[in-house]
């Protein structure tokens, strides 16, 4: 993987966005995450509140973290994507929590190649004592990329890997 500033990098700190934030602040340092709220007042809640430094767009955000959460709403996506396209590498990770968003849509909506991961983080996420379902294609990850990517998700409650022909099901029940 390339060298990036920040291990981490948030888009959006809505209430999901926010869980999984400080469920990794548990083990991760400040400076190993950054993030990216459009709202000023919300991002500069986060940054007072967590200690985490604001990336200046989406762009930079993604620029600059190994591991991308977008962590916006399904209707935003298609904003959000037109806005950070350019900057995605190839070896970076980018991990999706939209339901109704596949791997393959979204690479297909990002256009280039890139490596996927979607999840379906539940409510109990908010206090520490979520269930989410991940699925990507094994392949494509490290023994060490996908540790941390049960390490993000571990942070705020329990992961379980499935196919992602279950994840609409796992948005279901959970919800």
């Amino acid at each position: 993987m390339g060298v990036y500033k920040y291990q981490y990098g948030f888009i959006g700190m809505g209430n999901m966005g926010y869980a999984m934030l400080k469920g990794l602040l548990k083990d991760v340092p400040q400076d190993q995450i950054t993030f990216y709220e459009r709202f000023a007042e919300r991002r500069e809640d986060v940054e007072a509140g967590c200690g985490v430094s604001a990336a200046e767009s989406c762009m930079d955000c993604v620029k600059k973290s190994a591991y991308v959460i977008m962590a916006v709403k399904p209707q935003q996506y298609d904003a959000v994507i037109a806005e950070i396209r350019e900057a995605v590498a190839a070896d970076q990770i980018i991990i999706s929590i939209a339901p109704g968003i596949s791997v393959e849509d979204l690479k297909n909506r990002i256009g280039k190649p890139c490596r996927v991961v979607r999840a379906m983080p539940n409510t109990p996420a908010l206090v520490g004592a979520g269930m989410t379902g991940v699925c990507y294609d094994t392949a494509l990850f490290t023994e060490e990329e996908q540790s941390v990517i049960r390490s993000i998700f571990e942070s705020f409650g329990r992961m379980e890997f499935l196919d992602e022909n279950l994840m609409e099901a796992v948005g279901c029940a959970s919800g």
